[in-house]
């Protein structure tokens, strides 16, 4: 999180950040890149703001995007 001025701040969440919660789960290679992006954008289009993005809600897009790849095989 970072201050843009005195009225902003910025919390960023990047695909690094996704691949660093997969290496913490143990799940490092479990996703590509592109995968990564689509947490993010779920994370951006479907989280809900009462709950806000955290470390939890990308653990259930990162699951729910690992069961989507599983069930295509």
């Amino acid at each position: 999180m970072r201050q843009i001025d005195d009225d902003t701040i910025s919390l960023v969440w990047t695909t690094d950040d996704v691949k660093l919660q997969l290496k913490n789960r143990g799940q490092e290679n479990a996703l590509t890149t592109d995968d990564c992006r689509f947490v993010l954008s779920l994370m951006l289009d479907k989280h809900d703001a009462n709950d806000g993005v955290s470390w939890d809600v990308m653990d259930a897009y990162i699951d729910r995007v690992i069961e989507e790849k599983d069930s295509e095989q």
